[in-house]
């Protein structure tokens, strides 16, 4: 069945501190929960891992990463589960090796653990800015017609002579900017579900959208909510919702 929009943003990082096997100087590992795409964590030898313990069984079903360069650096990347702490049960939950440096999403079977660990492996020690592994909040209805994946503005300092002709510009960053629309979702989700994502989380730090996770799982954007939502009602019990969303290109 195909999957539906998705917001990431609850993480297994943040159930404890992580515990990295290594870690370059200047790359601290906290770097990957911090949600900065200008921040780093780097192991200093391969193969490399992130271990949580959660304290009690929790659940994941996906892994993000982020502004990295597994690819470039010819890495793969493993989700890892335990019952003693990796001592003898170590369970291969899902791997992923890059064909480019852009975002990646890997979705597997929904499966619970107290221990869970992020592997790197093969190629040179890559730089990571951001891991997520936790549940999924899929939204019960695609994006509304209009939606733009790809469009975006480049923010940029402009060049001119004394007399005005164009020296060319500087490109700083290039801006994603969209209104998330959906139709026909139901008071009881939009209460119990989106209401309490927002209120814990998306209102107030970054998260991750992914508009179609199935066929354009490299089109996933970090954003920040830009402070509103709206529910216009439906007939029924229904109604739609409208987020404002603004993030910048990976």
């Amino acid at each position: 069945m195909p999957t539906g929009p998705l917001i990431l943003y609850e993480s297994r990082l943040n159930d404890a501190v992580p515990a990295a096997s290594t870690t370059a100087t200047g790359f601290n590992v906290l770097n990957l929960r911090d949600g900065r795409q200008y921040s780093f964590w780097k192991p200093s030898a391969m193969p490399a891992t992130v271990t949580v313990d959660c304290a009690s069984s929790k659940a994941a079903d996906y892994l993000a990463v982020y502004a990295h360069d597994l690819f470039t650096r010819g890495a793969t990347i493993e989700v890892r589960k335990s019952t003693d702490n990796f001592s003898v049960n170590d369970v291969l939950v899902a791997t992923h090796t890059p064909s480019d440096d852009k975002p990646i999403l890997v979705m597997f079977t929904s499966t619970t653990s107290r221990y869970w660990r992020i592997r790197v492996l093969t190629g040179t020690a890559p730089t990571i800015a951001i891991a997520m592994l936790g549940i999924r909040l899929e939204i019960p209805a695609g994006v509304r017609e209009g939606f733009d994946p790809v469009g975006r503005k480049s923010v940029a300092q402009y060049n001119q002579s004394v007399k005005g002709y164009p020296l060319g510009k500087v490109i700083n960053y290039q801006e994603w900017k969209e209104s998330l629309r959906f139709e026909l979702l139901t008071w009881t989700w939009v209460r119990t579900t989106w209401a309490v994502a927002w209120d814990a989380w998306l209102q107030s730090e970054p998260w991750l959208f992914s508009w179609n996770p199935d066929t354009y799982p490299k089109e996933t954007y970090q954003v920040s909510a830009d402070g509103h939502f709206n529910t216009p009602h439906k007939a029924g019990s229904y109604c739609d919702l409208e987020v404002p969303v603004t993030g910048v290109m990976p």
